[in-house]
């Protein structure tokens, strides 16, 4: 009894000692500006404060005094998808019929030949096969084409549009045999015909400053290294090229690798016109590669390259009377899983702004708050710790020694 009671004080020392160094530590803090009342607020989060953060932005938190979390969402700031609708097509039916396949019949509101119908679905990672057929009066169908359940249009809430394509055909009703394959069925939510696709607006880019750029000639190739004085967020690169007059040239963006030379490819274009924006996956980088193809062509020659990233927006609801302020950097969190980011798209499209300042490492800004008591009481208390451990251990090892005599 005694020996199981020392070691369970030993493992319990043990983590004691262990807990610091897998505390959660941000590296840096940034306050925000007082606020006008309760309410939603967005901050932008700039190249001074992506700087420090990982391209998912897991990273980042909000804050109160108290060191509580605020729940935020990441977004671009501008609306992200749009419609014009022109009509529905009602659902008339929607039921499981024989193998488990989904039948829907939809109603044709519309006065002209239909060429294809889209479908609000809620968000599966699965594709689906089916056929579409017509009827004017749902007794006598005829078979259309067969159809395919693929995630053509992505949106940012949990639904997303499937197109559904076939020859024009003017039946006033349609029917669409899904086949789940034994599986659950999908979630059809509306049909209808719109006069715009849902798209995503342009993203909006703000230019990284002393980027520098040299280049050199290998072979035909022209390698061009792009390099800032730290790792920033990148997500666009804009060229100016003022010679040859005409050109078409395949152009590759690639990461350094661990010997500095060109190694992942980030994206490739093809090159005609000038200036030409890049845009590509966002990179965290404070270098990056261009080789340029030009086959038994001079080289291009290169006026201006200027690196951007994304704009990206923190928005949260955040109450009047607390102060708040941005936790940055932390490679070792995950993202965090609020509930705000299942209510994204009732977030007004619009609210007030709020900015960050004072930018300081976290230590810096602790240390500050640290009294007399907790700078030179918490050593002894740790060598104490340490000393009881040393004893406990010694007395365990005894203990040991006995039980095997």
């Amino acid at each position: 009894m005694i020996k199981k009671r020392n070691l369970n004080l030993c493992l319990f020392l043990l983590l004691l000692l262990a807990s610091p160094a897998f505390a959660q530590q941000f590296r840096f803090k940034a306050d925000l500006d007082s606020m006008n009342g309760p309410g939603f607020y967005t901050i932008q989060l700039g190249p001074e404060i992506t700087t420090h953060l990982k391209t998912d932005f897991s990273d980042l938190r909000i804050a109160d005094e108290t060191g509580r979390w605020v729940p935020h969402i990441i977004r671009n700031g501008l609306a992200t998808v749009t419609k014009e609708q022109i009509v529905d097509f009602p659902i008339v039916s929607n039921r499981i019929i024989d193998s488990g396949k989904t039948e829907l019949i939809l109603k044709n509101a519309s006065d002209s030949f239909v060429n294809k119908i889209r479908l609000f679905l809620k968000n599966i990672e699965v594709n689906r096969t089916g056929i579409i057929s017509g009827s004017n009066d749902r007794k006598n169908w005829f078979i259309i084409s067969p159809v395919l359940i693929d995630r053509s249009y992505e949106t940012t809430v949990t639904e997303y549009i499937q197109e559904l394509n076939f020859t024009p055909s003017d039946y006033r009703y349609f029917k669409i045999i899904i086949n789940n394959l034994g599986n659950d069925p999908v979630n059809i939510l509306k049909a209808g015909i719109y006069s715009k696709d849902y798209f995503e607006h342009p993203r909006v880019f703000t230019d990284h400053q002393n980027t520098v750029f040299h280049r050199r000639e290998d072979g035909n190739r022209t390698i061009v290294t792009i390099t800032e004085p730290v790792p920033q967020h990148a997500g666009r690169l804009y060229l100016k090229i003022s010679a040859p007059k005409y050109y078409s040239r395949e152009i590759g963006i690639y990461l350094p690798d661990e010997k500095n030379n060109p190694g992942r490819l980030i994206a490739g274009y093809e090159l005609t016109n000038s200036p030409f924006f890049f845009e590509f996956p966002t990179v965290k980088t404070n270098e990056l590669f261009l080789i340029i193809d030009n086959k038994d062509n001079p080289p291009l020659t290169i006026d201006t390259i200027i690196v951007a990233e994304p704009n990206v927006f923190a928005t949260a609801y955040l109450e009047g009377n607390h102060q708040y302020h941005l936790l940055i950097g932390n490679d070792s969190v995950m993202q965090p899983d609020f509930d705000l980011i299942r209510f994204k798209d009732s977030i007004p499209a619009h609210s007030l702004y709020l900015y960050p300042y004072k930018i300081i490492p976290v230590q810096q800004a602790e240390k500050s708050k640290q009294s007399f008591f907790r700078e030179w009481f918490i050593w002894p208390v740790f060598l104490l710790v340490l000393l009881l451990l040393f004893a406990l251990v010694k007395g365990l090892l005894k203990d040991l020694k006995k039980s095997k005599l």
